[in-house]
């Protein structure tokens, strides 16, 4: 069985404080913890317009910032999180998590050293702060430092054993590895923590492919661009799958798809 090599992707998570409200702004205080209830439950748009209020009322107000930047990164506006978690950072240099939200947001700029030195700054200020070992984990699998990798996400895992994003980062780096069981099982554990991790389907997927099992694959694949119809390595991976089952023409249609979303294929 040939060993087919498919993109694996490190995947930034990106965290929201939990932190108190200390000011003396109770409006401010208010408008703060209405943006965090609507960032725990992911929606992030609705989250945004509450921070900013928050900012408006306390300028000074460092959580507001890194969590608004935490909600531009999971709506992908990455240059607005750095700028964000920058002046937190400016405001509060003690505050870990904005060290770990602007890693997030280098990490999909593919900025992966400077991921790692923010994640690397966030980790000393808190040893515990799980996401910015994912974080970091996810960068070192997009350098090829994967036994780093799966260290950092082994670590993020013990502090957090419901971050579905350390496993999926996890698993990136035991298939690069070859480690294509261990990769299943890390997106497995993910999918069951957030069945609406897309790309935790498509690495799954990856390591089916290498596997042989191309019904896996599909189904697999299939799921994760219903998540997520942007993701072009899901496509590519289908494509493969199809192909080996002897459909050139879905697996065309694939791998066409996969270029047109960006995927840069050696």
């Amino acid at each position: 069985m040939s060993r087919f090599l498919c993109l694996v992707v490190g995947l930034a998570l990106i965290g929201c404080s939990q932190q108190r409200y200390e000011g003396t702004n109770n409006k401010a205080g208010d408008e703060l913890n209405k943006g965090m209830a609507f960032f725990d439950k992911q929606d992030f748009e609705k989250a945004i317009p509450h921070f900013t209020e928050a900012i408006k009322l306390d300028p000074k107000l460092a959580m507001a910032f890194t969590n608004r930047g935490g909600a531009y990164v999971n709506l992908g506006k990455y240059d607005a999180a750095i700028d964000d978690c920058t002046e937190a950072i400016k405001l509060d240099p003690k505050l870990a998590i904005a060290y770990s939200n602007r890693g997030g947001a280098n990490l999909n700029l593919g900025k992966y050293d400077v991921a790692i030195d923010d994640c690397t700054e966030a980790i000393k200020l808190d040893p515990k702060l799980a996401m910015a070992y994912s974080n970091r984990g996810g960068a070192y699998v997009n350098l090829g430092k994967y036994d780093a990798a799966i260290d950092d996400c082994t670590e993020a895992i013990k502090l957090d054993p419901k971050l579905a994003e350390a496993y999926t980062n996890r698993g990136g780096a035991n298939f690069s590895i070859g480690k294509y069981e261990a990769a299943i099982g890390d997106c497995t554990e993910a999918i069951k923590l957030d069945p609406k991790l897309a790309i935790a389907f498509s690495n799954r997927g990856g390591a089916y492919l290498n596997l042989g099992k191309y019904d896996a694959v599909i189904g697999d694949c299939s799921e994760a661009i219903k998540l997520n119809p942007n993701l072009a390595v899901a496509y590519y991976i289908r494509g493969v799958a199809y192909k080996e089952k002897g459909d050139p023409e879905k697996a065309r249609a694939d791998v066409e798809m996969a270029k047109k979303l960006g995927l840069q294929l050696q």
